[in-house]
């Protein structure tokens, strides 16, 4: 019973008054690590969040000497791109350095994990 309290006496303080919807900003739970892989191989990263409504998920990629996080979609190289695991499928040489993390965003704000690197096998 001291559980339900504590549900019932957290919703009301939680209210976001802009919009009259009780919930909180996504928080990172965990970030991820970065990930030694050979090329040829799989690379996965993991992450996760928690908020209020549920936030939306999408991983980011900067790849290795340019600026800024792109979001992926899902296709034959990522997988998972709206999920808290990301897969790296067939890693190339030329993503080696490149960084990975997770934005996780619902009606309240929008956060992100920090970045983990994709190092490979007998990179420099």
């Amino acid at each position: 019973s001291g559980a339900a309290s504590l549900n019932g006496s957290g919703s009301g303080s939680m209210t976001n008054s802009g919009t009259g919807v009780a919930g909180f900003a996504p928080t990172i739970l965990l970030n991820p690590g970065s990930t030694l892989v050979s090329a040829g191989q799989t690379a996965t990263f993991s992450a996760a969040a928690t908020g209020a409504p549920t936030p939306t998920l999408q991983w980011q990629r900067q790849a290795v000497g340019t600026v800024g996080f792109v979001n992926l979609s899902e296709t034959a190289t990522y997988s998972g791109t709206n999920t808290v695991t990301l897969a790296v499928v067939a890693v190339t040489a030329a993503m080696a350095g490149d960084q990975f993390r997770l934005s996780a965003s619902n009606s309240v704000g929008t956060v992100t994990s920090g970045a983990a690197s994709l190092m490979l096998n007998g990179a420099p």
